[in-house]
């Protein structure tokens, strides 16, 4: 029997509930969600995907079997499957898993090829990968709705000509939070979204751009609503230049509604909308961004 004595200390009595109820599950040897868990490794053998000996040796295999499992099964909306990939290369991705978490474990798992997602998938949460290309690509894109993307401690690396980061074809919940967009060369754009961005969050990155740190497409116009750009580091790499934009919001006439709160940015135009007559109301949006434009720092507001 568990005992929850020590727990109600830790959790109950300090509000954390959640927190809690994970801890007692993993004590007990129980997983916190339901679904299928399947190991990528090359030293695996490429059989069943289900323990490190039987991994897949391919990311690609997993995603394959995952998806295939929930199409089997017809449970993607009560459970979440589970990748575990360990460090080392791996090639790009064309898929994405639906209801499935990637985990990168180990030393340095990464993508080591610009990945561009043409198929729609929804809930697949990344975590702890590495996204390096060198090629013109955007270093992972998709060009489909992906409802509830989400990027959690992931890093992306242009160690070439790339002219985005990450240009995602937006859609619901799309999350990315405390990555880091940098790498030999500076592709223009660190995050584009286009299509929308409801209830999105862009929150903890340090992004290094050319041109523009985050920019929402022109597409998106009021398509935006309960989203928040927070508490990111977004500058150029050359201590010589600024960014033009450090967040770029392009629709024309845009009744953007993003709360845009406590940024640092360092641009010639921190927080730029594009000219039109809802500009003035958009900016009331723009909560205590300390900015450093030309050579003077300060703290921009609605008001500023």
């Amino acid at each position: 029997m568990i005992n929850i004595s020590k727990h109600i200390g830790e959790g109950f009595a300090g509000g954390g509930l959640y927190d809690t109820l994970i801890a007692l599950q993993l004590e007990s040897g129980l997983l916190p969600i339901s679904g299928i868990t399947y190991f990528v490794s090359q030293m695996g053998n490429g059989t069943t995907g289900l323990s490190w000996e039987n991994a897949f040796t391919t990311l690609s295999a997993a995603i394959t079997a995952s998806n295939t499992w929930f199409d089997a099964t017809g449970t993607s909306r009560i459970s979440r499957n589970r990748i575990f990939v360990d460090g080392t290369n791996y090639a790009a991705l064309t898929v994405l898993p639906k209801h499935c978490d990637i985990i990168g474990v180990g030393t340095n798992p990464r993508i080591n090829a610009a990945s561009a997602i043409a198929t729609a998938c929804d809930g697949c949460h990344i975590y702890n990968m590495k996204f390096r290309s060198a090629t013109a690509a955007p270093i992972f894109g998709t060009t489909v709705a992906t409802n509830g993307l989400e990027f959690h401690n992931c890093y992306f690396d242009n160690s070439g000509s790339a002219t985005y980061y990450l240009k995602l074809f937006g859609n619901q919940t799309i999350k990315i939070i405390n990555c880091i967009f940098t790498g030999t060369y500076a592709p223009a754009t660190g995050i584009q979204i286009d299509s929308s961005f409801i209830s999105g969050e862009i929150t903890g990155n340090i992004i290094k751009a050319s041109t523009a740190g985050i920019a929402i497409g022109a597409a998106v116009l009021t398509h935006d609503y309960n989203s928040v750009i927070k508490d990111n580091i977004i500058s150029c790499t050359s201590k010589d230049s600024q960014l033009n934009y450090g967040i770029d919001i392009q629709s024309e006439g845009s009744a953007s509604r993003i709360m845009i709160v406590k940024n640092w940015i360092s641009a010639a135009d921190a927080i730029h909308y594009t000219a039109g007559s809802d500009a003035n109301r958009c900016a009331n949006n723009c909560i205590n961004n300390h900015v450093v434009q030309g050579t003077t720092g300060s703290t921009e507001t609605a008001t500023s």
